[in-house]
This record gives C-alpha cells, sequence and structure tokens, in this order.
C-alpha cells in the first residue's frame, strides 16, 4: 500500500463534505483534519480499508474471468 493513499482518501472524503475554492482547500484540508476526533477516525479508516478489499477483490474477479477452463 502506497503510504499516501490513505490521506489522498480523506482529501477526497474532505472536498466532497466541505466544497469550496482550491485556494482554501490545502489550509481547510488541515484545519478539517485537525477536528476529526476518534470515531471519524475510525469510520474513515474502515471505509477505506472497505474500499481496498473490494478494489482488491475485483481484480481477483477478473483475473479468474480471463482463466478459460
Amino acid at each position: 500500500m502506497k503510504t499516501n493513499e490513505f490521506e489522498e482518501f480523506l482529501r477526497e472524503r474532505h472536498m466532497e463534505e466541505c466544497p469550496g475554492t482550491k485556494d482554501f482547500l490545502i489550509e481547510d484540508f488541515e484545519r478539517w483534519i485537525s477536528y476529526l476526533d476518534i470515531d471519524q477516525w475510525l469510520n474513515y479508516g474502515e471505509w477505506f480499508g472497505n474500499l481496498k478489499a473490494k478494489k482488491e477483490a475485483e481484480k481477483g474477479i477478473e483475473r479468474l474471468q480471463k482463466i478459460k477452463i
């Protein structure tokens, strides 16, 4: 796993939840992330993990579909 994938995921969540101009997104993201409580961190972590697992499962299905038995 790339180290910045989770941060990118959080940036996407931030843009969805707090839309704004691009100029303010970096500062706003830093402020937004600093106010997340432990439950929010856990929820985002679980969401991210579920998305990663889904992507890996889809890749596995694609590989199996390519195998002709």
